[in-house]
């Protein structure tokens, strides 16, 4: 095999994609995650301390972007680990959804 043939076969492989591009986009999206995760986690702390109450949106909007990788992720590989994951953060996700849903509803002064 030549190397043209060999280039080829990796294009199609591929899918003209370049592996290097494909790591950096893969590393920017677990660094996105993980300053998402600090920074919701100090909003969270700073407004229990400033006597805001407790504020379950923000971790269901932080773990919204990972449950959808997730299921991305068993969706493209049907790996029953990935479905493991992604049931929890579902479950994690409507939890924290609906606490928040719940204390707008008792402290609203139209309902």
């Amino acid at each position: 095999m030549n190397r043209e043939e060999i280039l080829s076969k990796s294009r199609a492989e591929h899918k003209n994609r370049d592996i290097y591009e494909l790591e950096i986009q893969k590393q920017a999206n677990t660094y996105a995650v993980i300053v998402l995760l600090i920074l919701a986690t100090i909003f969270f702390i700073v407004q229990i301390v400033t006597g805001g109450g407790i504020n379950f949106g923000l971790y269901a909007l932080v773990f919204c972007g990972n449950m959808t990788l997730a299921w991305v992720r068993y969706l493209r590989q049907r790996q029953k680990r990935a479905l493991a994951h992604a049931i929890i953060l579902t479950l994690f996700v409507a939890a924290s959804s609906a606490c928040h849903i719940y204390n707008l509803i008792t402290v609203s002064a139209i309902l």
